[in-house]
């Protein structure tokens, strides 16, 4: 008996030694790694008595204890993941906190070069959704979907065996977790996820649900971008100059919302079927296109008045930001900030700049009402373009400029601070249901069924 059990520990230290690295593994690696393990769940599970983080099975600890000690891990409660059954590719749900509900947010599909940035990128979704629900006033906690892409190009079959996958997944985890599309997954997708699961929104109008959110949301930033000229002065649009980096699903909408208004606008994108497409609209409305390429920052450097985000994040870092004429910086894209340091080097450049999850949260509200059903004018989605309501978009803003210039702090500082206090209360009704039904997953053994 002794020399069974001292040959299974010894297995066991293999076995977690093989994953002391796994966050620099690339999706290849890790995937073999897991599979030569016999792993096809990871639950990573927060354990608020012990202040540790704990990893379901206790092989993948190392990575736990990684994560841990990232600074974007801000005591998230879960990261499940988990190798889909027919499509063999990684999939994410990553957690924060569930007090004010379930935790909701899109899924996101991207490559990433190895597994470590896959879940930092992840850890930031996830917090970043729940700020943003907390400051629009959503009783919904924060979370985020993340599917590793496939290095490989996929037909239209795999594609929707990935979303397949995605459901089944999203249905075990018992609704802690509701999603919707993000970057890379369109309304389509999400109706495949829908055939497996109840847990998702924003599928299309023919099926129940509210469609894509992207105008709406390009809206919301337009009033972002009005708060903040109004917080220097500038009651109006009219003869502002602006500069939108990316014209996309979000970013073009905004493009028209702003020229519309009389700012004088010019769009930069990287895609030359992108700019294809909206070419001839582009000049009969007047708004330059710059042809770029990809990651390329140039177009934050022009001298406007504001310059919008609207592509990819990691943008404003110590590189970019002193290069940064513009007095506001306001736009759609996620993650803006490369490093939390950043937020205070805008601040010292006298760049006024507004978080992106307090601007960019009319996907998620518009995902939030669908329950309630739907309506033209709908006086749940108006509230929030309402400067008079506290907690619209232009309510919040100029709440966290005045905070921010009253007590000389970046404007993310101030942001924040409001957004963890609302975050950390637990929801009238329902109370802290997410974090049950996470430490249910978690004892009935979720991540080795």
């Amino acid at each position: 008996f002794a020399k069974k059990w001292a040959f299974r520990l010894s297995i066991e230290r293999m076995s977690t030694q093989q994953f002391a690295n796994s966050h620099v593994m690339t999706e290849e690696s890790f995937l073999s790694a897991l599979k030569d393990a016999g792993v096809r769940r990871i639950a990573l599970i927060w354990n608020h008595e012990q202040g540790k983080l704990e990893a379901f099975p206790a092989i993948m600890q190392p990575l736990a204890d990684w994560m841990q000690m990232e600074a974007d891990f801000i005591k998230h409660e879960a990261i499940f993941l988990e190798v889909g059954q027919t499509s063999g590719v990684l999939l994410g749900a990553f957690i924060w906190w569930t007090h004010r509900g379930q935790g909701c947010g899109g899924i996101r599909m991207k490559s990433y070069d190895n597994v470590g940035s896959y879940l930092i990128d992840g850890l930031r979704l996830a917090s970043g959704m729940g700020r943003k629900n907390a400051i629009a006033g959503i009783w919904w906690g924060g979370a985020k979907g993340v599917v590793m892409s496939p290095t490989q190009p996929f037909t239209d079959d795999n594609r929707a065996r990935i979303f397949h996958d995605y459901g089944r997944f999203l249905t075990s985890l018992r609704g802690c977790y509701v999603a919707a599309e993000d970057s890379g997954v369109t309304v389509k997708d999400v109706d495949e996820v829908f055939k497996f699961t109840r847990h998702i929104t924003c599928i299309s109008p023919s099926l129940g649900g509210s469609g894509n959110p992207s105008v709406i949301t390009a809206r919301g930033v337009m009033e972002g971008i009005k708060a903040a000229l109004a917080f220097l002065g500038k009651d109006s649009l009219e003869g502002a100059t602006i500069a939108v980096q990316g014209c996309g699903q979000v970013g073009w909408p905004l493009c028209k919302f702003l020229k519309q208004r009389g700012a004088i606008v010019k769009g930069a994108e990287s895609s030359e079927a992108r700019i294809s497409t909206i070419a001839e609209e582009a000049s009969s409305l007047g708004i330059e296109i710059i042809k770029t390429k990809f990651n390329d920052n140039s177009v934050l450097a022009e001298d406007v008045d504001v310059v919008s985000p609207c592509a990819w994040g990691g943008i404003l870092n110590k590189d970019v930001i002193p290069t940064i004429k513009a007095k506001i910086v306001c736009g759609a894209a996620n993650n803006q900030l490369k490093d939390v340091e950043d937020a205070e080097r805008l601040h010292q450049a006298g760049v006024l700049y507004v978080p992106d999850y307090v601007v960019n949260r009319m996907g998620v509200v518009n995902c939030s009402t669908e329950v309630f059903g739907n309506m033209d004018n709908d006086p749940m989605l108006e509230q929030h373009f309402d400067a008079s309501n506290p907690d619209s978009i232009p309510g919040s803003i100029t709440r966290i400029l005045k905070d921010s210039k009253d007590r000389n702090v970046s404007t993310e500082a101030a942001a924040v601070e409001i957004a963890d206090v609302k975050a950390s209360q637990d929801n009238p009704i329902t109370g802290w249901r997410g974090q049950a039904i996470i430490r249910c997953l978690r004892d009935s053994n979720w991540a080795t069924n």
